[in-house]
């Protein structure tokens, strides 16, 4: 089918997002794997993912007309193992929809011909039986489809087909500068990178396991999945498949929006096929009535958070680490949450509900980025004071609004665009310590300035996944949906943190233990905000949430002033003021 004419030659979101994937990655393996390398390898392993979603982008002629220069773009090999020119041949043949999951003229096809499978070996079966599970998909995918995508190459090199030695002979080259980088310039060791390509590739495996279906009419192969969190953002919106397979020379960032002009055409191509959602905004009417409720839940997480901060802030700087100190709020808070449970079930009348697979997906990555999160906040406090810590710490209003952006193909307004350069100049005046000299680019690599706006990209992430995982619960009381939410995270988080630190800090748990007054509170504060955060995300997108939250800022001043007997600079404050102004800006406009 024809494409929707192209509105320009170049699309700037596309090489923006592609700039911005390599900045990521160079950051991920240098600096954040020497800060903490389970950081490095998380941040590692999402920019490989998206990278991958890029050159799937190059292939469909994006973001440029000319072939070579898109192939360019994405040259260096970061997944490692899979060589580009390949992936292009062979998902270009994918593309013959009239052949779609054939397991003979699809290349891309999981599945088998009936005779085919008989001839397979018992453990052959075994282990693809295992493989077409999404959890199978996650653990074993990668190998498998790497194995049977090279034996493939391998038997059609010796058949004499063309093309496919020159596209692996080209790959090597393209192994070269990523091979440079990870032996003169990261500061991550290569296992770990390994680790986070094969981890990259397993999140790809989400999309490949639920993009196309069994079904008598080939136009009838392949789905629709309404979703707009991380994954559709990693995905570049290709879960919105159908629209990619009918226009594939459509760019990533207006699929969504080519879906909601004529959804229920779309959705007549799947067969009836059940559409799965992460959850939309409710009409203005619903919101608007809505709106008390998550409005009020958020200023009381603003005030648990805040005297949670302080005293982890206490027991940082007197005898826990910043992994200790994030430790305890884990160790005192997850057994009382997952204790309430069944209690508040039992009072509602309900059973416990159902948790499927994309519901552990959401709680695992927001539980992670959350506690990455928090040890970086942390880590602030000891180069920062209190104020300008959690300040730098609210980028996450910023960054969550330009994902926003991003994903959901809205347009940025002038005055949203000044409103956002604003506040990228006050963390620029708060990123250099009070008392540092030099010129001001200098500042953008300070540590604090760093740890800021990492701690605003992990909670940004944190909070989407959050909303996404209470959104799979199919219970309609959000306050049952948030407390059973945050059962699951708490738990992984306690059980995840343990184990690390079980292996890496082993005193610190015992120091935790010690200090159970101070760290016992934490559990408390603890337990109260992610309870507010969390029924707030189920009624509210997170962007608004976290908006409305900015009002920890003027908490923390007080607190600085009052308990901490800290006082702030007059630039400390003139960067506090303008990222302020940002955030209430941003209020407004969007």
């Amino acid at each position: 089918m024809s494409d929707p004419k192209r509105s320009a030659p170049t699309e700037w979101p596309t090489l923006l997002l592609l700039a911005g994937c390599y900045a990521a990655w160079a950051l991920a393996t240098t600096w954040l794997a020497a800060l903490w390398l389970p950081a490095g390898i998380a941040l590692t392993t999402l920019a490989i993912a998206l990278h991958s979603s890029l050159s799937h982008e190059m292939i469909h002629g994006h973001p440029f007309p000319d072939r070579r220069v898109n192939e360019a773009l994405v040259f260096p090999a970061l997944t490692l193992v899979v060589p580009y020119r390949r992936f292009r041949d062979t998902h270009l043949e994918h593309h013959r929809d009239s052949l779609l999951t054939d397991p003979y003229d699809d290349p891309e096809s999981n599945y088998w011909d009936p005779a085919v499978w008989q001839r397979l070996k018992p453990w052959q079966q075994a282990i693809l039986r295992v493989n077409n599970t999404l959890a199978g998909r996650l653990l074993i995918g990668p190998a498998v489809g790497t194995w049977a995508f090279t034996l493939s190459d391998l038997r059609a090199i010796r058949a004499g087909r063309a093309g496919v030695l020159s596209g692996w002979l080209w790959h090597l080259p393209a192994l070269v500068p990523v091979a440079l980088w990870l032996g003169h310039v990261a500061q991550m060791p290569v296992w770990a990178y390994l680790l986070s390509a094969y981890m990259g590739l397993s999140i790809l495996k989400i999309r490949t396991f639920l993009e196309h279906q069994a079904h008598e009419r080939a136009r009838g192969r392949t789905v629709i999945i309404e979703d707009r969190g991380i994954l559709a953002f990693l995905f570049l919106n290709n879960n919105l498949h159908v629209v990619h397979h009918m226009h594939p020379r459509m760019p990533w960032y207006r699929l969504p929006g080519l879906y909601q002009e004529t959804r229920a055409r779309y959705l007549g191509r799947t067969g009836g096929y059940r559409p799965i959602r992460s959850g939309t905004l409710r009409n203005n009417g619903e919101l608007a009535q809505g709106m008390e409720p998550w409005v009020l839940l958020t200023f009381g997480a603003v005030v648990f958070q805040t005297a949670r901060f302080m005293l982890q802030k206490q027991l940082s700087a007197a005898a826990l680490s910043a992994s200790g100190a994030t430790f305890a709020r884990f160790l005192y808070s997850a057994p009382l949450v997952l204790a309430a449970v069944p209690l508040l079930l039992a009072a509602k009348g309900l059973d416990w509900p159902a948790m499927p697979p994309l519901f552990w997906l959401y709680a695992w990555i927001g539980g992670a980025t959350q506690i990455f999160a928090t040890v970086f906040v942390l880590l602030i406090f000891r180069s920062r004071n209190f104020a300008v810590g959690i300040t730098l710490k609210k980028t996450e209003v910023l960054l969550t609004a330009l994902v926003s952006l991003v994903v959901l193909g809205e347009g940025v307004s002038i005055p949203a665009l000044v409103a956002i350069v604003v506040g990228m100049t006050g963390v620029l005046i708060l990123s250099n310590m009070p008392e540092g000299q030099g010129a001001w680019w200098r500042r953008l690599d300070s540590r604090a300035a760093i740890l800021g706006i990492g701690s605003g990209v992990f909670f940004a992430v944190s909070g989407v996944c959050y909303r996404g995982a209470t959104l799979q619960i199919a219970v309609d009381d959000p306050l049952t949906r948030a407390v059973v939410t945050l059962a699951a995270v708490g738990i992984s988080q306690l059980i995840g943190m343990g184990l690390w630190m079980h292996l890496r800090e082993r005193g610190q748990i015992g120091k935790v233990v010690a200090a159970w007054r101070t760290a016992g509170l934490i559990g408390l504060a603890s337990l109260g905000g992610s309870v507010c955060w969390f029924t707030a995300f189920t009624l509210q997108n997170a962007t608004y949430v976290y908006a409305v939250g900015q009002s920890e800022v003027i908490l923390s001043l007080l607190a600085s002033y009052v308990i901490f007997r800290e006082r702030l600079s007059w630039r400390e404050g003139t960067g506090i003021a303008l990222v302020s102004v940002s955030v209430l800006s941003l209020i407004l406009l969007v």
